[in-house]
């Protein structure tokens, strides 16, 4: 069985505010469950699985720039012949 964690383990995990969290959830961004009672009642219940951390993760994690190229400038007083 996997573990999963709160909004608030999550919150202190990446050093955010719950609400944070719970923004991701919402925005779709980070996939949880509900635990609660009542599935859609007021106050959700959610669980965050490992796996839903790691994809959310890899989805937030920053790429390296490509590298840039370096073009010359033409001077426009040099008449270029192919």
């Amino acid at each position: 069985m996997t573990r999963t964690f709160s909004p608030k383990e999550l919150a202190e995990r990446y050093e955010v505010a719950t609400d944070k969290v719970i923004a991701w959830i919402r925005s779709g961004e980070l996939s949880a469950f509900d635990v609660g009672s009542k599935p859609g009642s007021q106050r959700p219940r959610y669980r965050i699985s490992e796996n839903a951390i790691e994809s959310f993760e890899i989805a937030r994690s920053i790429q390296p720039p490509t590298p840039r190229t370096r073009r010359r400038r033409r001077d426009p007083n040099v008449k270029e012949f192919f």
